[in-house]
């Protein structure tokens, strides 16, 4: 009986000094996510601890906050025309801000697919060309009138 009871205590002690050492391993980590051309801050861009599912976006004015683990996890922050960027949070640190660079958004040509979007080097199909010139011959009738 002594044996039970004394094997109980310390299986609760180790349960409690497991829960307790996870808990005390993350921090919070904070930050802001700017544009590097414009210096404007990126509301809605998604901040991530690479290889989790663990993530948030950013408010209105470029800032995050995130609970992390304090053993250096990789952030990584996207948003939309941007290069994805990737840092290494120290462990202890409660401040990392980004700055991401624009994508080379220059597109030479676009086709617009029913599906979709893509550049023409990337076709593999019939595409056609279709000018102002030859809707105004065929001389549509509007459906509204």
């Amino acid at each position: 009986m002594q044996l039970k009871l004394l094997s109980f205590f310390l299986g609760a002690i180790l349960l409690l000094s497991i829960g307790t050492g996870a808990y005390a391993q993350t921090s919070r980590l904070s930050g802001k996510v700017t544009s590097r051309s414009t210096g404007e801050s990126l509301p809605g861009a998604t901040v991530l601890i690479k290889g989790t599912k663990i993530g948030t976006m950013t408010d209105g004015n470029g800032n995050y906050s995130l609970s992390v683990p304090q053993s250096g996890a990789t952030i990584v922050v996207s948003y939309i025309e941007m290069v994805t960027l990737e840092k290494v949070a120290a462990p202890g640190s409660a401040v990392l801000n980004f700055v991401l660079e624009d994508a080379n958004s220059s597109l030479n040509e676009v086709v617009v697919m029913g599906y979709g979007t893509q550049k023409i080097t990337k076709v593999s199909g019939a595409i056609s060309l279709l000018k102002s010139a030859n809707i105004e011959k065929l001389n549509p009738v509007r459906t509204e009138d």
